[in-house]
């Protein structure tokens, strides 16, 4: 995208340096507005438990993607398909692990002084990772921050971008809680709670078996390797 923007527009440096940001950001926007298992999440607990008890998972997701982006950002030139491969292994465990939760969902008293849930921490932990474990969100910063000559390592850009992934992590899944959380909406989940939880949870797993297919084989073998030699080598330290 940005290649095709420097062919329409010759850009001096701080030109190159707006359109590697305007590439960058509409690129990110079209990530988040397709819709996955973190979509599926958030709604859902919004529409169970009212848009108060999802704000800390938002967060969390907001606070996860930036985090995927500092470690890339930082690692950007030594990160390659095996760090994609491990991300995506990871979220196969979570995709299952979220199906878990909803399939064990119970309906709460449906009033906005109960939205508050009993499970903050792990709402919060689950959010984190899920924000990190993202692959396709994983895809998209390793080959965006890998693109030669990328005006995004200018000096002083680092810190925004990253403040900026978490805004707009964090903001999409706040407005779909936003959406999710209304009385229309509440009120149509109170009703057909049984038929939604299960088509929520066989999606779920359906995003990990898919997910899972993609990486079976040697990907997995490559993580178990890794695994191995890495605990080898802590025993076999002095």
């Amino acid at each position: 995208m940005l290649d095709m923007l420097t062919l329409l527009f010759p850009f001096d440096e701080t030109g190159k340096i707006g359109a590697a940001l305007s590439s960058f950001w509409l690129g990110y926007i079209i990530i988040l507005l397709v819709p996955g298992p973190s979509l599926l999440l958030i709604s859902f607990i919004s529409a169970t438990h009212g848009m108060r008890a999802v704000v800390p998972m938002s967060l969390a997701l907001g606070c996860g993607a930036a985090s995927l982006f500092a470690i890339v950002y930082i690692l950007a030139d030594i990160v390659g398909p095996d760090f994609r491969q491990n991300l995506s292994f990871l979220s196969v465990i979570l995709l299952f692990f979220s199906a878990y939760i909803i399939a064990r969902a119970r309906l709460s008293g449906a009033t906005e002084s109960t939205c508050a849930r009993r499970f903050i921490l792990r709402d919060i932990i689950l959010g984190l990772t899920c924000g990190f474990a993202n692959p396709m969100t994983g895809a998209y910063f390793t080959a965006v921050l890998l693109g030669e000559s990328n005006a995004l390592f200018t000096p002083g850009i680092a810190s925004p971008l990253v403040v900026g992934v978490f805004i707009l992590c964090a903001g999409k899944s706040i407005a779909v809680a936003a959406l999710f959380s209304t009385s229309h909406v509440r009120q149509f989940v109170m009703r057909h709670f049984k038929l939604i939880k299960t088509v929520a949870a066989v999606s779920l797993v359906s995003y990990g078996v898919a997910a899972f297919e993609k990486i079976q084989g040697a990907p997995i073998v490559g993580f178990f390797a890794q695994i191995t030699t890495l605990v080898g080598k802590v025993f076999a330290a002095p």
